[in-house]
């Protein structure tokens, strides 16, 4: 307890008494640990606006290998497109979630998502017009993981996933027309820190109990 003789020097409780050397030790080690640990993920949105559309009606550029990740479909590496609100495409449905592009499937009603390890959150989904019926599943090293079955409408719904760990997600909406998307949310998972970096943290725990029992004595 420290309500006696806080104003003595000696006092463990006293405003000029330094913290001991091992909590401060204690603590540099927890920042450390914190920070190692911290740094394995990071949230980012997907919002479509950096991508570049040409001018004209038809306006449109194909998502291919953007934001680390792959986008393919039944088209290859031509299947996936995003487009601003004012293109011909969807006209007149406020085709964009967010700010003014869009993506979408390309005229099919699939699509796949590739990269290194990443966690897919949740993104924004629509179809052009009917509801109907969508099958997400996420994989890993050709395992699959997750599966989500739902339904999607002519009007924009969040949909969350938490796919956690995968490299892999494919998106199909059984007579939807097209699939649309936005904001998108995804956690870029840094690769595992080898075991090396996990043995340096140990030994830097170590040196901090060293630190206080020495001072014990």
């Amino acid at each position: 307890m420290c309500f006696l003789h806080f104003n003595s020097p000696k006092s463990p409780c006293h405003p000029d008494r330094k913290p001991p050397m091992k909590v401060k030790l204690f603590a540099a080690a927890a920042v450390v640990a914190v920070c190692v640990l911290a740094s394995q993920a990071h949230a980012t949105t997907i919002d479509f606006e950096d991508v570049a559309t040409p001018l004209g009606g038809g306006q449109f550029a194909y998502l291919t290998t953007q934001y680390g990740l792959t986008w393919t479909g039944i088209y290859d590496d031509y299947s996936v497109v995003v487009s601003p609100d004012t293109s011909i495409y969807f006209s007149g449905t406020a085709p964009a979630h967010s700010g003014k592009n869009f993506a979408w499937s390309g005229g099919s009603t699939e699509f796949t998502i590739e990269g290194a390890a990443f966690t897919l959150n949740s993104l924004w989904m629509r179809t052009p017009w009917a509801t109907a019926p969508l099958q997400v599943k996420g994989f890993k090293n050709g395992v699959e993981l997750y599966s989500a079955s739902m339904s999607i409408s002519g009007t924009y719904e969040q949909k969350i996933f938490n796919f956690v760990g995968v490299d892999k997600v494919t998106f199909y909406g059984n007579n939807s027309g097209n699939l649309i998307f936005d904001d998108m949310v995804i956690n870029e998972v840094a690769a595992v820190p080898e075991p090396a970096t996990y043995g340096m943290l140990l030994a830097g725990l170590g040196l901090v109990g060293a630190a206080g029992r020495r001072r014990r004595r």
